[in-house]
């Protein structure tokens, strides 16, 4: 990101000094927002990985604020992929769920998937009352759950990100 200072040859060299020294300390920050006039990766609304110069602008912004600016374009189509896989999988837990998770019933069963990096392993676990991911990856089902592990097994990797490396 750059300063723009209005004026700016109206300044003392005390007050250039200043806007120089902020300017170093912004580009000295490294929270991936890409640099004026580098290339990153975005997805559209489509699903299709795209790419831009950043410029500032309130698109550039507007995909920063969301979250969907990735460095290469590998990154993006990962992001795209675990999102696929999330739709798919949530898709699934909603076609073969008979009952609603509800949070407000602390005896009801709450089922979700997790990965054992240790055993390397996915298995189906159950919480009462602890939410740590949203409700639609949740079912009251055991049997649901077993059988989405099974059917979608690499896709339930995909949507906890779970890597092959």
């Amino acid at each position: 990101m750059t300063l723009v200072i209005a004026e700016q040859e109206k300044l003392t060299p005390e007050q250039q000094e200043i806007i120089d020294e902020a300017q170093r300390k912004l580009d000295a920050l490294d929270n991936g927002m890409p640099k004026d006039w580098q290339k990153y990766w975005f997805l559209h609304d489509t699903g299709a990985v795209g790419w831009k110069k950043w410029c500032g602008n309130e698109f550039d912004l507007a995909r920063w604020n969301m979250g969907s600016i990735y460095r290469t374009e590998a990154e993006a189509i990962a992001a795209r992929d675990r999102q696929l896989a999330t739709v798919r999988v949530t898709r699934r837990i909603a076609e073969l769920d008979r009952e609603v998770v509800d949070w407000g019933n602390k005896g009801q069963k709450k089922f979700f998937f997790v990965y054992d990096h240790d055993r390397e392993r996915l298995s189906v676990d159950l919480w009462h009352a602890i939410q740590d991911r949203p409700s639609n990856q949740y079912s009251t089902s055991r049997e649901t759950m077993e059988t989405i592990k099974d059917e979608m097994h690499d896709d339930v990797l995909l949507m906890l990100g779970v890597s092959d490396e």
